[in-house]
């Protein structure tokens, strides 16, 4: 069987122990040979399965193991450089039994792994050690992409996520991977899927962690957290179309760099497009409702949002924002992004960014509507957009605020403080309310 794209909500079973399928995902028409260099990409909610005990899988030409259980799964420690993908949804609830069974993380893993879309159920990993994660070593450098976790429950010290600690690709992606009603906590660089991830060439995309209604799903770290991802860094690839809907909490008293989708993100050349999250986001500096930290070289930060409550849990804590909490851009634009939580902090509060600075580029068609409360008594900083914005060689255009601001000093119903260098323009921006000191 061999097609070029799967569309959404589409299920593809073969059954039968000697079941195959083969994908060349890089022909014209995918019914000649692959030429080795194509990419298997499902669409989000498309699963792939193949039941047979001896079924059989190749992917651009090359041979993948297939996996139907927890033992196959734990096995592939013994071989960290083959192909592996997961032929079914995997029961892991062995390893929270009343005398459980200890799964070991893949230590380094170097080759590649398909989840097709399914998912590893009930996984409880505990440990006081660092790198915990599905795959859990400290220099994973292989592939991996549609594996979804559900339910999962991952604790650790250091470098803990729920599908891998340490990922680091000269060349690929890490991309359509979820995480559902999962529980993750550890201390630094914590992450809902991953807890760092450097990216030589390749994209950050299509990843989605996600909790229910009645409060399951969360991660809580004391450094460097994200709902999705703590830390990434990506020399040339995008970071787009990635979502969380689970708390971040704050771990320790001085938690920084917390984000409900990405704690900290440095992009070299690249955008960070089309993310959003909707929890709330504790932390004490560099907290925001989508990102704690984000520095791009050349590119846009566009069309980005989250609904989620910020606050700034301890008066000495600075930079916390609706949506991000320190931003900076050296080539490129702030451009149509959203936030419609309520901030709390103490100093660089706002009700978009706390701080945004922008060098050749514009900060343009934003939006914040949450209220901004600096609640620290001489709290500096507060605006209804931004705490601080600085723009240099660009413009600062149709934007607006319509929340409550209350601060002590440099206090704004629209910023707490703007720069604007350079012969461009500051236009149809404003605010519905004015700032108000604390009296």
């Amino acid at each position: 069987y061999t097609p070029r794209t799967l569309f959404p909500y589409t299920t593809l079973f073969r059954s039968g122990a000697l079941a195959g399928i083969v994908f060349n995902p890089n022909t014209p028409n995918g019914l000649v040979a692959s030429t080795g260099t194509g990419k298997l990409v499902l669409a989000r909610d498309v699963t792939v399965g193949l039941s047979g005990a001896n079924s059989t899988l190749v992917i651009g030409g090359a041979n993948y193991t297939v996996i139907h259980n927890l033992a196959q799964l734990q096995a592939v420690n013994t071989n960290v450089g083959d192909n592996y993908a997961l032929g079914n949804a995997i029961d892991a609830s062995a390893t929270r039994a009343a005398t459980p069974t200890v799964f070991t993380p893949i230590a380094d893993f170097t080759g590649n792994f398909n989840g097709l879309g399914n998912s590893v159920n009930n996984l409880t990993i505990s440990s006081p050690g660092n790198n915990v994660a599905l795959f859990g070593g400290a220099s994973t450098t292989g592939s991996l992409n549609n594996i979804g976790l559900v339910n999962a429950h991952i604790t650790g010290n250091n470098y803990v996520a729920g599908l891998v600690s340490h990922l680091t690709l000269a060349n690929g992606d890490f991309s359509n991977n979820y995480s559902k009603d999962g529980t993750i906590s550890g201390l630094g660089y914590v992450g809902g899927l991953a807890s760092w991830v450097t990216l030589g060439a390749g994209n950050f995309s299509n990843n989605y962690v996600t909790g229910t209604a009645g409060g399951a799903g969360s991660v809580t770290g004391t450094s460097y957290t994200g709902g999705v991802v703590g830390w990434t860094t990506l020399t040339s690839g995008n970071f787009n179309n990635n979502y969380a809907t689970v708390a971040v909490n704050d771990g320790g008293i001085t938690a920084s760099y917390m984000g409900g989708v990405v704690g900290w993100a440095t992009l070299t050349k690249g955008n960070l497009n089309n993310n959003y999250a909707t929890g709330n986001v504790q932390g004490v500096s560099y907290t925001g409702g989508l990102a704690g930290w984000t520095t791009l070289t050349n590119g846009d930060f566009a069309i980005n949002s989250a609904t989620g409550n910020v606050t700034d849990s301890n008066i000495s804590g600075s930079y916390a924002g609706g949506l991000v909490g320190w931003s900076t851009i050296t080539k490129g634009d702030f451009v149509s992004n959203s936030a419609t939580g309520n901030v709390t902090g103490s100093t660089y509060q706002g009700g978009l960014v706390g701080m945004s600075t922008i060098s050749n580029g514009s900060f343009k068609i934003n939006y914040a509507t949450g209220n901004v409360t600096a609640t620290s008594v001489d709290g500096a900083y507060s605006g209804g957009l931004a705490g601080w914005s600085s723009v240099t060689g660009g413009n600062v255009d149709t934007n607006f605020a319509t929340g409550n601001v209350m601060g002590a000093t440099y206090v704004g119903g629209l910023m707490g403080l703007s720069t604007v260098i350079g012969a461009h323009s500051f236009s149809n921006t404003y605010a519905t309310e004015i700032g108000r000191a604390h009296v």
